[in-house]
């Protein structure tokens, strides 16, 4: 073989080399991306509530997360999630579908970003954050989805005129502003659902001996001030 020959078959092979490197690359990115951005549920059914409607989502559920949408594939086809938490059948378990905060009010009223597909679990009326092998306390916190939702992780009064009423750990409240309140109470597995017109009432609060927090205008007291939570989600630093 001449050295002309030789020198071609070098940048030939070397060519395929780089070739083959490049898709190895890409196989590993999208693994790994996929990994990030899929969720599967395997032998367990999950549930959540939009409005006062019960929702249920049978084993072998599949989450797809693109462009900070979170989807559930039902029946072959994609259904986008809201952020209510989606909750395991039978297990004191949520699942949070899309990025929300952590308001954590015994760190000085701190807001962390909660990645979606976080998992929280309910122990003898204490809730932590399971992350592999690992838990977190998160008790006294509650989450806020920078919008219209709340989910409080201990046992909570919620008042507004003189309703009150005791929310169990794990429930959830969607208040839209001066419009709408639906009341998911985890216990005892049912929506309330009331017109915030038509109760002529703009002050929703949410109380515990950790915080005071409104929900119709979205801050909480503390120290005798009115702070603002946080709406912006991506602008949070990650909790660990």
């Amino acid at each position: 073989m001449n050295t002309k020959n030789k020198k071609l078959y070098i940048m030939i092979g070397s060519t395929i080399l780089v070739f083959i490197a490049m898709i190895l690359l890409f196989v590993l990115f999208y693994n790994a991306n996929k990994t990030i951005n899929e969720y599967h549920v395997d032998d367990n059914e999950l549930y959540t509530y939009f409005g006062r409607q019960k929702i249920t989502y049978k084993s072998h559920l599949t989450l797809t997360r693109n462009n900070y949408v979170t989807q559930a594939e039902i029946d072959g086809e994609d259904v986008k999630l809201g952020n209510e938490p989606l909750y395991f059948k039978d297990q004191k378990k949520i699942l949070i579908p899309n990025d929300v905060s952590i308001v954590l009010p015994l760190e000085n009223m701190n807001q962390k970003k909660l990645s979606h597909y976080s998992v929280i679990e309910n122990e003898k009326d204490n809730s932590y954050l399971i992350k592999e092998e690992t838990k977190k306390e998160l008790t006294d916190a509650f989450i806020y989805d920078g919008n219209d939702l709340y989910v409080f992780l201990k046992e909570s009064t919620l008042t507004f005129g003189d309703k009150k009423i005791i929310l169990s750990p794990l429930s959830f409240v969607l208040c839209v502003y001066n419009d709408e309140l639906y009341i998911y109470n985890y216990s005892e597995d049912k929506v309330e659902y009331y017109d915030l017109k038509e109760e002529k009432e703009t002050d929703v609060y949410v109380t515990n001996d950790s915080y005071n927090v409104n929900i119709n205008f979205d801050y909480i007291k503390f120290n005798n001030k009115s702070i603002l939570l946080n709406k912006k989600i991506d602008t949070l630093e990650a909790i660990k």
